[in-house]
């Protein structure tokens, strides 16, 4: 009896240290489709304002990154009668995400500030907008369907 249950715990063992080396050896690249992310929001999550995309020079300027960190990106900006905002990059790196995510940071403390002056309503948009991060992608959308962008974020992989 006592055989049995030294060789039922020694199994378990290896079954157990088995599966945690396969877990830790292999690491998932994980490949988001930044378009149809991007697409998804503004369709299913944005729907207090009309947004328009923008060109690289104007998204270096609004979040003080060089565009050279990412290799694609989404940009789209509500009228700016609301805050509503969707900001989905590629970084060429993780530690490129980093430095994007500081911009994107200082973009959204930057409209806490501005939007508090003129409309304190779209203020809690701003305050509740979280920035996802996986590998080397980084997404935000300013929206007030907190629930919607947690939803769709989690079906593209963040």
């Amino acid at each position: 009896m006592r055989f049995i249950y030294k060789t039922l715990i020694i199994v378990t063992l290896l079954t157990t240290l088995t599966a945690a080396a396969a877990c830790g050896g292999q690491k998932q690249t994980v490949e988001i489709d930044i378009e149809a992310l991007t697409k998804a929001l503004e369709e299913n999550a944005v729907s207090d304002d009309i947004l328009t995309e923008i060109d690289a020079d104007y998204m270096s300027e609004l979040y003080g990154i060089d565009d050279g960190l990412t290799e694609q990106f989404y940009v789209l900006l509500s009228t700016g009668a609301t805050a509503d905002e969707i900001a989905v990059f590629a970084c060429a790196d993780a530690e490129a995400a980093d430095e994007v995510k500081a911009g994107v940071e200082t973009r959204i403390q930057d409209q806490i500030d501005s939007y508090s002056a003129y409309i304190p309503a779209e203020v809690p948009k701003l305050e509740a907008a979280k920035i996802y991060t996986s590998g080397r992608y980084l997404a935000v959308c300013v929206s007030s369907d907190a629930d919607a962008v947690e939803e769709i974020m989690e079906e593209y992989g963040f």
